[in-house]
């Protein structure tokens, strides 16, 4: 569905995608250990997010955002906004 909406609506007639993916900590359990995993220097995100932006000639042509929790029983994945201009 995200793909599909990225596809025909932000790269369509050779537009480019603009991607941006960061992680969040948001709903963190704070009794939880992040850092107590086989490697110490690492940490595990409880979520990520990632917006995205189609553009041809200078314009924005398509957007969206998806919104995910790290979770390895079952992704729960929502869709924030989709909108084309």
């Amino acid at each position: 569905m995200i793909r599909d909406y990225a596809t025909n609506n932000c790269t369509k007639d050779d537009g480019t995608l603009y991607l941006l993916t960061r992680t969040s900590f948001v709903n963190r359990d704070p009794d939880t250990d992040r850092y107590d995993i086989n490697d110490p220097t690492m940490t595990v995100p409880s979520s990520l997010w990632t917006v995205g932006c189609g553009a041809k000639g200078g314009v924005a042509v398509g957007s969206f955002a998806v919104f995910g929790h790290n979770n390895e029983s079952k992704i729960q994945r929502r869709r924030i906004q989709e909108k084309s201009p």
